[in-house]
């Protein structure tokens, strides 16, 4: 999987990978993104969803655990929660919102947030 081969990788490089994998999940499909959100309750394609986002969250925990020397946060699975929420949560609003924003400047900006909340001396 993507997570394992960034087990060794800095929290900048696997930030980037988690977020740009998320973009482009919701850039393939904007439309989608913003009726799941919006009018289908929390079952069928969207309870999966949060079960995948649930399974992300145990790898950047685990994750997290190895690095935990650059990370700011204490608690690491609260971090790991808060993270990948925050991601999903800003790149759902910036995909279908802020539709001029070019792939590239969402992704260096959610990854951008993500570091300044993880990281103990902010991104590298």
């Amino acid at each position: 999987s993507m997570l394992g081969t960034l087990a060794g990788a800095p929290p900048e490089e696997v930030t980037r990978a988690l977020v740009t994998s998320m973009v482009d999940l919701k850039l393939k499909s904007p439309k989608l993104a913003r009726v799941l959100r919006e009018q289908i309750p929390r079952v069928g394609r969207m309870k999966r969803y949060e079960e995948e986002l649930d399974s992300i969250v145990g790898f950047v925990a685990i994750y997290f655990e190895g690095h935990s020397l650059r990370l700011r946060p204490v608690d690491r699975e609260l971090a790991a929660f808060v993270a990948v929420h925050m991601v999903d949560q800003l790149t759902h609003a910036l995909v279908t919102q802020r539709t001029g924003m070019t792939r590239e400047a969402a992704i260096d900006e959610i990854t951008d947030v993500a570091l300044r909340y993880l990281l103990r001396d902010g991104p590298a």
